[in-house]
């Protein structure tokens, strides 16, 4: 069943879905601004990402998490985050909004199972002010290519080329009855080379976000 999906339609949708275009894609945006910014996208992100995790897919996880992060980023200050779609009378219109939601709750998840493993529980609260522990997660995605990536681009992969793109994503973590909070960064590290390309360089040179976000969350809470 596995093997069917990430070698079907579902597991190959980017290939040929309009919506899924990334280029002037609204959920790719840091403003929000673009195409398809409607429902589209959340709903085949909903269960892409979680049957991704569930067979613990890289390839399904890495193109996934590309979305999330991409949500986390154009958060404005307000809180809401993605396309303003507004209806008839000028009101938001968050349908799109709440499926996008639902596709958020791995990182949720994940953070709920690192506090229970410890004896605590983690309930979201809605007025930030009551919150005793926070969490942001940022993923600054490099649009450009570094620069010994170039010579490989231009050799058609014949030469190869690694490199490093420093503090890619962050996580803050904040324990507020304790006054403390601290922030780790994480370099991501790639390798390019067409002999390799595509399932050695994906599967090996690709980290493991969700494996790295839980350690840095379990390093917090053990040191405070």
């Amino acid at each position: 069943m596995g093997f069917a999906f990430g070698e079907g339609l579902a597991g190959n949708l980017g290939e040929v879905s309009a919506w899924l275009d990334k280029n002037n894609n609204a959920w790719l945006s840091k403003n929000g601004e673009g195409d398809h910014g409607w429902e589209e996208v959340p709903y085949w992100l909903r269960g892409y990402g979680d049957v991704g995790y569930l067979l613990g897919d890289k390839n399904i996880i890495a193109e996934a998490e590309l979305w999330l992060n991409s949500v986390f980023q154009n958060q404005r200050p307000d809180g809401y985050f993605g396309k303003v779609n507004l209806d008839k009378e000028g009101r938001y219109e968050i349908w799109a909004n709440m499926i996008m939601l639902n596709c958020l709750q791995s990182y949720y998840e994940s953070t709920k199972e690192i506090f229970n493993k410890i004896g605590c529980s983690a309930n979201y609260v809605e007025n930030e002010k009551a919150a005793n522990f926070k969490i942001k997660v940022v993923r600054y995605k490099h649009l450009s290519a570094l620069p010994q990536e170039w010579l490989t681009g231009l050799s058609f992969g014949l030469i190869p080329s690694w490199g490093t793109r420093e503090n890619e994503y962050q996580y803050t973590f904040e324990n507020v009855n304790k006054n403390k909070a601290n922030t780790y960064y994480v370099d991501k590290h790639s390798f390019n080379h067409i002999i390799l390309f595509p399932i050695f360089w994906v599967s090996f040179f690709t980290i493991d976000e969700d494996k790295v976000y839980k350690e840095a969350l379990t390093n917090f809470i053990e040191g405070s």
